[in-house]
């Protein structure tokens, strides 16, 4: 899954800062898929 890397390069104390706007335009997927993936609790898996 690629949304865990945007959650790395958009964290504060990343050595090269992304905003999740650009990084999703670039991987080529839609920022609300992004969020709404944020959003869901961590599976027992």
């Amino acid at each position: 899954m690629i949304y865990p890397l945007v959650k790395e390069m958009a964290a504060v104390g990343a050595p090269v800062r992304v905003a999740v706007a650009v990084a999703c335009r670039v991987l080529g997927f839609s920022k609300q898929g992004y969020y709404k993936w944020l959003k869901q609790p961590v599976s027992a898996r």
